[in-house]
């Protein structure tokens, strides 16, 4: 398990049907993102477009924003923290604090591989409209 502990730098995120017949980057082919793995059995995780629109309002934090503008973050945006565990070939992340509050409680589990010097994550499949998808996230660890 100590392979995980660290600052990991998003590389890659794709999703595709197993057959690769649909592929698509939901983020963009040059993704933000930051894993962090901690000793204590933390995790936390934010990805998201590179370049994001900027709200017009600075009092955005507070939730004063245009409709468009909160969906579009929404839409670009994911972040969620929690426990997580690692069995065999697979790393559990149980959700404790989720961007859409409909996912803390649920356990999102990823398998996972070392090659090189990058963890890689895939999704088990997922129903998203009438495709199957399965979504990949290449990490590459931070030297800090």
């Amino acid at each position: 398990m100590d392979k995980f502990y660290g600052v990991w730098q998003l590389e890659r995120f794709t999703m595709s049907t197993k057959s690769g017949a649909v592929k698509f980057y939901p983020l963009g082919k040059k993704p933000f993102g930051v894993l962090i793995y901690t000793e204590s059995g933390y995790m936390s995780v934010h990805l998201s477009k590179q370049k994001r629109k900027m709200f017009s309002s600075s009092l955005a934090m507070v939730g004063v924003g245009k409709k468009t503008e909160v969906n579009d973050t929404i839409r670009n945006y994911v972040t969620y923290c929690g426990r997580f565990s690692v069995e065999d070939n697979t790393v559990k992340h149980k959700i404790e604090s989720h961007i859409i509050p409909n996912e803390v409680g649920k356990d999102y589990v990823r398998y996972f591989k070392f090659e090189d010097d990058q963890l890689i994550l895939e999704t088990v499949p997922m129903k998203i409209g009438v495709f199957s998808l399965v979504g990949v996230l290449a990490w590459t660890k931070r030297n800090e």
